[in-house]
């Protein structure tokens, strides 16, 4: 081999290239045989259906061998799920970034990177362009919006990096983009060159917190962002092609030693600046290993040449060459030999499952004011102009998803769809509000794009007597275009299974979503409205009830003080203490001088500085909290259930619930429930309870064998205000999986309703508890955030 083919080969490596149609056109083949490129990359354009992707990338590799490279080509796209998705429509579609940041759990986006992986691997897709590890802090910003997981740092690197060692975990190259960070702009760099003028401070404590925690945490790739940030560049260079960027913050700085890809040069803010074959000498000059020309091959053969010249000329050394063909063909030989995935069906019925999980866990209630009908039999869909065309199967050309997720979950109703503008130039504006006042139900769809018309039309219906609920389509910042609507739905995408999920919360189904951005001050990050399926003021007494138990365990001089506004109850058996509950007294809101007078009284007492409090009590807490160095450490939904909503579920065969009849049998539960959770957990010895179920006439219950063997065991605390908790319920290893824990919380529930109580709340953890608890009739009402300081 020449030194010149040596040099083609490997800077065919360097390059990813995509190209049209459904099977491998000539010119892709000339551009594997001739130029020898290692990386591919699809789009919508190359995905028919499932079948035809897996054998459309089965060719490529088999294309690859011909040409006699040895190692696997990288075939990758940008499957970030939601709105960004290459997958062709018989493959089950997952929630986005944003939806899945509306679930508060990063666990969720493990899940979906591990499955979008398995859907990958089936398809021969070896390289994800996800995740997206912006923060989008621009409510206006044209390219990222509901692509990023949230406004937050830390929740973005949370879920970014949680997303990423989900799909590494099923032997996929996962990427994260687009570094430094492309959130707060309102240009789009498909269109246009951003500037983002922040100090280096500021990108330290924001932009950068994401792309640190998935460096730390083996992420593959990093995509640049073609955008210019003074603080690190002052020459205007964008990152993609700056060396500031990327060798000296993004390697020297951060320490990546993974492979640096650049976003499409093709997009404006290169090829209309530098150009693409300029931009690919830049770029590899700057430190980048891979050079991604998407569309044109003209501009993609032109790269090529562009970079051989370079090296030839001397402008690019071939030591940079050999540096970046050693990065991909190590990532190539770390990555790209997954095991073979499961079958087909099974994967494709747990990627389903798993759909409608997440997609339940997002929708999130923004505004709820007022009942519905319980059983609407009328039901409209108001159509806008910019409504997304995305149906949720196949249809006639008048469908929509909303109408089509009505069809499906209320075949016994009268579903009538009415596109604007046309009924209103049709009947005119006073006849079809008097018509839609016939309907038990109207919903209307809502884009960023809805025009001022359409807007305001649907913001005249509430007064007008329309029980109205409007569907924020797209972008959660759309709910400031509604000020008068008393309903208001958050979907983050227009997916058909969002759409589903968001329709069957208006039936009594499930709607956990809290906003992963802050909207308005009065739709801060963290914001849901309550359910009106669980009683009114649930929220209240859960607050009320800790904080009344609290000042009598000070009045008699047990586990818990009164240290500034706070209420705070002790825990001091456990191997490291901590503090089970702090909530303000009367509704005061916190000063960073009070959470620092807190600080001291653990710190006093030898204490842990952990809290757990009721985030909704005082909005301005967390703000303390934070000013203060406390850092989350994870966030629990509070479900309440009430006689009404109440499922009894009986223990399986072979067991029975009885209630603890003494101590010996009380210390059973706690042995079994420190099996589960460990020494020194919350739920393993909580002071609160234990203390009520000893002195205050609270309620334990075992679960045995036939033999007598204590296997689980859980409690419920005394009525206060009609309320009460259920907590530490436990099943040991080795019987779980057979129902025993859904019949446990549901013998304890039926035994604190027989003691009087109205509601009953809890503190699920993970998705899985909470699941087993929306079973019996739970329903989330709250939330309680675990939050601590290292002193």
């Amino acid at each position: 081999m020449t030194d010149e083919e040596r040099l083609r080969r490997q800077v065919g490596q360097l390059m990813v290239f995509g190209f049209y149609g459904f099977t491998v056109p000539d010119t892709a083949a000339a551009l594997i045989r001739d130029q020898h490129v290692g990386n591919l990359l699809l789009f919508s354009r190359n995905a028919r259906d499932r079948r035809q992707v897996a054998r459309l990338t089965a060719r490529l590799q088999e294309m690859a061998r011909e040409d006699g490279q040895t190692l696997p080509l990288t075939i990758s796209a940008d499957q970030e799920n939601g709105t960004v998705s290459r997958l062709p429509a018989d493959v089950p579609g997952l929630p986005g970034s944003m939806a899945i940041g509306a679930t508060w759990r990063p666990d969720n986006a493990y899940d979906a990177g591990a499955m979008t992986g398995r859907l990958l691997q089936h398809l021969g897709i070896n390289w994800d362009l996800a995740p997206v590890l912006d923060i989008n802090n621009q409510a206006h910003n044209p390219v990222i919006g509901v692509r990023a997981f949230g406004d937050d740092a830390r929740a973005v690197a949370a879920f970014g990096t949680a997303f990423a060692r989900g799909l590494q975990a099923r032997g996929i190259i996962a990427t994260g983009k687009h570094f430094p960070g492309h959130g707060d702009t309102d240009v789009d760099s498909h269109r246009g060159l951003p500037v983002i003028a922040h100090d280096r401070a500021r990108m330290a404590e924001r932009e950068l917190v994401p792309f640190l925690a998935a460096i730390n945490g083996g992420i593959d790739v990093i995509m640049t962002a073609h955008i210019v940030f003074p603080a690190v560049e002052p020459d205007g260079i964008p990152a993609t092609l700056s060396r500031r960027v990327i060798t000296d913050l993004l390697r020297g700085e951060l320490g990546f030693d993974g492979v640096v890809t650049t976003d499409c040069l093709e997009m404006d803010a290169i090829a209309k600046t530098v150009g693409v074959e300029r931009g690919a000498v830049l770029a590899l000059r700057a430190g980048a290993d891979l050079i991604m020309v998407s569309h044109r091959r003209d501009r993609q053969l032109a790269a090529i040449e562009a970079v051989v010249r370079a090296v030839r000329e001397g402008e690019l050394s071939e030591r940079r060459i050999d540096e970046a063909a050693s990065r991909v063909r190590r990532l190539k030989e770390t990555r790209l030999f997954a095991p073979p995935p499961e079958s087909w069906p099974s994967t494709a019925r747990a990627a389903r499952r798993l759909q409608a999980r997440l997609a339940e866990a997002a929708v999130t209630r923004l505004r709820w004011e007022g009942q519905l009908p319980e059983v609407p039999r009328r039901l409209a869909v108001l159509r806008g102009p910019a409504d997304p065309a995305l149906q949720a199967r196949a249809a006639p050309e008048d469908a929509h998803p909303l109408a089509d997720a009505l069809g499906d979950l209320r075949p016994d109703a009268h579903v009538q769809q009415l596109g604007f503008p046309e009924v209103v130039s049709h009947a005119g504006p006073t006849a079809l509000l008097h018509a839609l006042r016939s309907y038990d139900m109207v919903l209307a769809g809502i884009t960023g794009g809805s025009p001022t018309p359409y807007l305001d039309f649907v913001n005249s219906l509430p007064a007008a007597g329309v029980p109205l609920v409007a569907l924020l389509l797209q972008s959660p910042y759309d709910a400031r275009l509604l000020g008068h609507v008393p309903r208001l739905l958050a979907l983050y995408e227009p997916t058909p299974f969002m759409v589903r999920a968001a329709v069957a919360s208006l039936f009594d189904g499930p709607a956990y979503g809290r906003l992963p951005v802050t909207i308005s001050p009065g739709w801060p990050r963290g914001f849901k409205a309550w359910s009106p399926s669980v009683e009114e003021g649930a929220r209240d007494p859960f607050v009320r009830v800790v904080a009344r138990y609290l000042r009598q365990t000070i009045q008699q001089g047990r586990d818990a003080v009164r240290i500034g506004p706070f209420l705070v109850g002790f825990d001091t058996m456990s191997e490291s203490p901590y503090v089970n509950y702090a909530v303000p007294d009367d509704g005061a809101e916190p000063t960073p001088g009070d959470v620092g007078g807190l600080v001291k009284a653990f710190t006093d007492r030898g204490l842990r500085p952990r809290l757990e409090y009721i985030r909704e009590a005082a909005p301005a807490v967390e703000a303390a909290l934070g000013q203060a160095g406390f850092v989350p450490e994870g966030l629990h939904p509070v479900m309440a259930i009430t006689r009404t909503s109440f499922r009894e579920s009986d223990p399986p065969a072979g067991y029975r619930i009885r209630a603890s009849s003494d101590d010996r049998d009380f210390w059973e539960v706690r042995r079994v429930q420190n099996a589960a959770f460990g020494d020194g957990d919350p739920d393993a010895v909580d002071i609160l309870h234990l203390h009520a179920l000893l002195r205050q006439g609270g309620i334990s219950l075992l679960v045995e064998t036939e033999a007598g063997e204590v296997v689980g065991g859980g409690d419920v605390t005394p009525p206060r205000s009609g309320t009460a908790e259920v907590a530490g319920i436990a099943v040991r290893e080795d019987c779980r999986g057979r129902g025993i824990g859904q019949a446990l919380t549901s013998a304890l529930v039926r035994a604190a309703f027989r003691n009087g109580v109205r509601r009953v709340w809890l503190t699920p953890v993970g998705s899985a508890e909470e699941r087993l608890y929306t079973r019996i009739g739970f329903v989330a009402c709250g939330s309680q955030l675990q939050i601590s300081k290292t002193v």
